[in-house]
């Protein structure tokens, strides 16, 4: 499982490195923020476009490993391209490319960690909670977000996150030399289409009551994410330089909030801790409409592992629970195309839009639809995840 660890460490240090950064990169190169919006959104088509293809793959024809590998060189040469991309063109292209490679791997991990797991149990041997391979994942995040502070207050541009991305990514490739390569699902349970078995089981009841959701919820934080780096240094007055430790603080929290997920669904279940989750995500987006100021700014990221855990890390394991080996990849991929995919692209177009106007109005447009999210599972979703199940979560 050292592996599987590590390669969340890594994946995740590419997004340290690119994500905080991508968009204040934008504003300063486009001056638009309606088109800074609309490139950001191709996170959401390669999200549509790429995981459930990949994943689809995973679970019939290519090992998870190979595609890792694949998607890591890739990326290494869109983030170089990227960073000297000057044209809205240029810069979309090459974006766009880097989306496309960036976000099946965190699907394809989730799938292989899944699968492993299960594995492990079937064997008699002892699995390890998702949560507790996921956390490398944040600890990954902190790591270069923490190095290219030294380098920006050396006076390098926020564009050196895009060549810091390269590197990390490189040792992401190396490692996928390295991750386990389970054994394939014998053909009496393997599915013609695995996708399409995948989606009969998401799309139905509690299953499509979450969906629901959570792209609500997941769409008020695309917004928050394509515009809060902006919302510092355009509205706050942060420089660059603190565009990333800022997100640490938030990050290191989360790191609590992820270890925390196993006793939490053992004591309030679910449902509670997922409307836990949406009810500070809610509350981050109106502090930072209501009160634009550098201590609540910051202040603010207290809330941040309350919603990853919400948005991120428990819809996949109900999911999963919901999943058979001959499509558990597919299901991971399908949600992210469906539901992640879908609701960056609404997000990231619509507040584009709205930051025209007042960056203030995306924060509080967010907050009230994640708002309404939250409300709905409070009242309906009861998903009868069971004592055992929260027991192997912990």
């Amino acid at each position: 499982m050292w592996a599987l660890k590590r390669q969340y460490l890594l994946a995740f240090g590419v997004m340290g490195s690119v994500v905080p950064y991508v968009p204040v990169i934008l504003d300063q190169r486009l001056g638009d923020r309606a088109l800074v919006g609309d490139v950001l959104s191709l996170t959401g088509v390669a999200i549509i476009v790429t995981p459930v293809i990949m994943t689809f793959l995973a679970d019939a024809y290519v090992a998870s490993r190979t595609l890792m590998a694949l998607l890591f060189g890739v990326i290494v040469a869109a983030a170089w391209l990227l960073s000297d991309a000057h044209t809205p063109l240029a810069i979309a292209a090459t974006y766009g490319l880097l989306a496309l490679a960036l976000w099946p791997q965190l699907s394809l991990q989730d799938g292989l960690t899944f699968g492993v797991n299960r594995a492990r149990t079937a064997a008699g041997e002892p699995g390890l909670p998702f949560h507790r391979v996921r956390v490398y994942g944040t600890i990954g995040f902190i790591l270069p977000t923490a190095a290219l502070y030294l380098l920006m207050a050396r006076g390098a541009s926020a564009s050196i996150a895009l060549l810091v991305g390269c590197g990390v990514a490189t040792l992401g490739l190396i490692n996928t030399t390295r991750l386990p390569r389970p054994a394939p699902a014998s053909p009496a349970r393997k599915t013609r289409l695995p996708t399409w078995a995948a989606a009969r089981q998401m799309f139905r009841g509690q299953g499509l009551l979450l969906c629901v959701a959570i792209f609500i919820a997941q769409t008020a934080s695309a917004a928050y994410y394509a515009f809060y780096p902006i919302y510092l240094t355009a509205e706050i007055g942060f420089a660059d330089k603190w565009i990333g430790p800022i997100a640490i603080v938030g990050v290191v929290l989360e790191i609590g909030f992820m270890l925390a997920v196993g006793p939490l669904l053992r004591r309030i279940g679910l449902t509670g801790t997922l409307v836990l989750g949406l009810a500070g995500a809610a509350a981050r987006l109106a502090l930072l409409a209501l009160w634009p100021h550098p201590v609540v700014a910051v202040a603010v990221q207290g809330f941040h592992g309350m919603s990853v855990i919400a948005l991120n890390v428990l819809p996949l394991i109900y999911l999963d629970s919901l999943a058979k080996d001959a499509y558990r990849s597919s299901m991971q991929g399908l949600y992210a195309m469906v539901v992640i995919g879908a609701a960056r692209i609404a997000g990231s177009h619509l507040g584009g839009r709205l930051a025209e106007v007042s960056l203030l109005d995306v924060f509080g447009a967010s907050a009230i639809a994640t708002a309404g999210a939250t409300l709905m599972l409070l009242l309906w979703f009861r998903p009868g995840f069971s004592a055992g199940a929260a027991h192997r979560a912990s």
